[in-house]
């Protein structure tokens, strides 16, 4: 089912842990950058509330790990293109013909990627050599999709599916509570690229 996403050993390693996958996969999953969102229903508990109520924890390490590895799909508006290019110092054409491609559906763009000794890196990733922390070139204007991360509707599914996002996100777990408010935000706002 997500061995194409993940490999088929991944895969294997993370039935054995957590029972299984999330109904449909994985989805679209950042550290892949992976695309694939449909409508989902959240699973509440037994007492009727969402599994998460309480909160979530989750602090950015600066790993980038959600920035690289396998090839993926990081997509984003003309809008948000042209937010990029001024905090870069860019022309909008240059920065599309350095960073991005037209991509479906008409009107947003793709992210370019560059095949490191990491796997495929996110163009706008840039790593420092001192401390080994990762940092986006455009942090203050990067994408929708990249800024809700890990509070997509597919992660939150189930805990099941928050743990296989945690499995690849170092992350999720830490830190501080993040509110139910500012998750269901976060998620709401998640673009749906690739929705079937």
């Amino acid at each position: 089912m997500c061995a194409h996403i993940l490999g088929a050993e991944a895969e294997r390693d993370l039935k054995a842990r957590y029972g299984g996958l999330p109904e449909g996969g994985l989805g679209r999953r950042m550290p892949h950058k992976t695309i694939s969102m449909g409508a989902k229903k959240k699973r509440k508990h037994k007492d009727g509330y969402l599994w998460y109520h309480k909160g979530l924890r989750f602090e950015c390490t600066q790993c980038g790990d959600c920035c690289t590895g396998r090839p993926g799909n990081v997509q984003f508006t003309s809008e948000e293109g042209a937010a990029m290019a001024a905090e870069l110092g860019m022309e909008e054409d240059d920065f599309y013909e350095q960073f991005a491609s037209p991509a479906h559906p008409a009107g947003t763009w793709q992210m370019g990627e560059v095949s490191t000794e990491y796997g495929f890196d996110c163009l706008m990733l840039g790593r420092c050599e001192e401390t080994g922390k990762t940092f986006c070139r455009a942090h203050s204007s990067r994408p929708t999709q990249c800024r809700t991360w890990p509070f997509w509707p597919e992660n939150l599914t189930s805990e099941r599916a928050w743990k296989v996002a945690a499995s690849e996100c170092e992350g999720i777990g830490r830190g501080s509570f993040i509110s139910l408010r500012v998750i269901q935000e976060q998620a709401a706002e998640t673009p749906p690229w690739g929705e079937r």
